[in-house]
């Protein structure tokens, strides 16, 4: 039974009985007009069950949620977050081998190369903050770097001495929804000095990525993971019977990721939902018998209240997804795949929000009549994980107060006494 001080915490809910678990609204048709209206009132019932009553359990396991499902080196995007700020992050990609040699695409034989001219890098971009005067500033990295580097071992080659070129981005380039994916291509031509040790290091490359921007912000890049890596172009010399000749050669990345600053671990008994690794929360519901069993449910509301505001880089927007289960079997329960992008229940979060999450759930709930075996339960992710920094941590069941609801809007099926 939810105190004095929880209702409080769902003040617009003015429904709630005081001395119920689930309190029930009854609107009926005044029956004004006779010769319109049918013989039989229908009756629609709003409730709202806080607590026990909504989540038998949650997925706060010994005080922590899942997490490690998606890593940063395996998330469709790599997020940078701009210098001085909190969750700064960088980028890191290392490049595929290149060849002492470039195939002759007309006799498709190799012709060694004598001289070695210039680079150019080409990022894509797939999200952006609406900020001004930012710059891609791109470091040379240890060919050798892994998913195993972090962002203090990483600090000593994100120096001034390891600057190879900037790139201005266009105050132009924004795009804060998760679900607006950008084409754009941010490149710049690297002299052939860049990587003094290219010879020596077997013809392979790594760089880094940082975000230069006095107002803050962030930048998504395009991964191997997300079918969008970047792409260095090598310029070159080669031998043509006695001459020589220029052209070109390619390779694509072969490894990336980001590294950020550690971020504080959440509440024992908070969910967590997204970060890097990824955090998912699972929610298992016990609707009543009169709910679940014997009614049409019009409408279901998920609310979840934030444990802390909403963490992660400046300006962004994430997108907390329910996913359906095909099972429940925990922390490794599978999911069903949604036939869109945006899921079958979602709502979008921006980054330092505390207020109140609101998720219409209904195409989720609303099955469970009619499959009485499909898990009463189902995922809260973020899309897309791990691609950034953004997490949401809201409370439990575990929490003492604020812990997850369900309000549920319904017509019964059939009534008692055969009314």
């Amino acid at each position: 039974m939810p105190e004095q001080s929880d209702v409080r915490r769902y003040g617009w809910l003015s429904l709630i009985a005081a001395s119920t678990l689930a309190c029930q609204e009854r609107v009926a048709a005044p029956g004004a007009c006779p010769e319109y209206c049918p013989p039989t009132v229908i009756e629609v019932f709003d409730t709202l069950l806080i607590g026990t009553l909504l989540v038998g359990q949650d997925s706060v396991v010994q005080g922590e949620s899942f997490r490690g499902y998606v890593r940063a080196h395996e998330a469709a995007a790599m997020q940078l977050i701009s210098e001085g700020q909190p969750e700064e992050s960088r980028g890191v990609i290392g490049f595929g081998q290149f060849s002492e040699t470039v195939t002759d695409t007309a006799t498709l034989t190799g012709r060694t190369v004598v001289a070695l001219d210039s680079f150019r890098l080409e990022v894509r971009v797939r999200r952006a903050a609406a900020v001004t005067g930012r710059e891609l500033v791109v470091h040379r990295l240890p060919f050798t770097v892994d998913s195993l580097a972090t962002f203090t071992s990483l600090a000593p080659f994100f120096a001034d001495s390891t600057v190879i070129a900037t790139i201005p981005i266009p105050d132009t380039l924004s795009y804060p929804i998760p679900d607006t994916l950008s084409s754009d291509t941010l490149a710049v031509t690297l002299a052939a000095d860049a990587f003094p040790s290219f010879q020596d290091d077997s013809l392979r490359t790594a760089v880094g990525l940082a975000l230069r921007s006095n107002t803050g912000g962030y930048l998504n890049l395009g991964s191997i993971d997300g079918g969008r890596g970047a792409r260095l172009t090598r310029f070159v010399q080669v031998e043509s019977g006695s001459d020589t000749v220029e052209t070109f050669d390619g390779r694509n990345a072969a490894f990336d990721t980001y590294v950020f600053q550690s971020l504080p671990d959440p509440a024992p008994d908070a969910l967590a939902i997204g970060g890097a690794p990824s955090a998912r929360a699972v929610l298992r519901v016990s609707l009543p018998p009169e709910i679940g069993d014997s009614a049409e449910i019009v409408r279901a509301t998920l609310i979840l209240i934030p444990d802390e505001p909403v963490i992660g880089a400046p300006g962004d927007i994430l997108r907390v997804r329910a996913a359906v289960l095909a099972t429940d079997i925990g922390a490794k329960s599978p999911v069903i795949p949604s036939v869109d992008s945006l899921g079958i229940a979602s709502t979008l979060i921006p980054v330092g929000s505390s207020d109140t999450v609101l998720m219409d759930i209904t195409r989720i709930v609303r099955p469970w009549r009619t499959n009485p075996g499909a898990p009463r339960a189902f995922m809260l992710t973020v899309a897309s994980e791990a691609a950034g920094l953004g997490e949401v941590r809201v409370k439990s069941t575990r929490s003492g107060t604020g812990a997850p609801a369900l309000r549920v809007t319904y017509v019964p099926l059939f009534r008692q006494g055969g009314q």
